[in-house]
């Protein structure tokens, strides 16, 4: 049994063919199998470091919340006082304004015996 020339050759190419696809498919599989063990912890170690960072970055976050309301209501007490000491600086405005004024009533007798002497006029008690 004879094959007829050139048949032979064919099958072993084929064979060759499917030797070379099944080396190929070998190769990615060991490649992909490569990569996956490098690339899925490389992703967990990332995923680890980012959950620590959000961990921090929301303590921080509570953090400055806190610090906000202490200081909103820090505020809140300052403008109380402010409000009390610009009431205060009122009162003693208008206070002054009147010891003013009545130094200003004593004065002007003073100064017209005073004005009256220097005048050569005459000065009644």
């Amino acid at each position: 049994m004879n094959e007829p020339a050139g048949t032979g050759g064919t099958m072993s190419m084929e064979g060759i063919e499917g030797l070379e696809d099944r080396q190929r498919v070998d190769r990615w599989l060991e490649e992909s199998q490569y990569l996956i063990g490098r690339l899925v912890p490389a992703y967990l170690d990332d995923r680890d470091r980012m959950r620590s960072r959000l961990e921090m970055v929301e303590q921080d976050n509570e953090r400055l919340r806190i610090e906000a309301a202490e200081a909103r209501r820090e505020a809140s007490e300052l403008r109380g006082e402010l409000e009390i000491h610009r009431s205060e600086r009122a009162s003693v405005a208008d206070s002054f304004g009147a010891i003013v004024e009545h130094l200003a009533a004593l004065q002007r007798p003073i100064s017209d015996i005073s004005r009256r002497i220097h005048s050569g006029g005459e000065v009644k008690v």
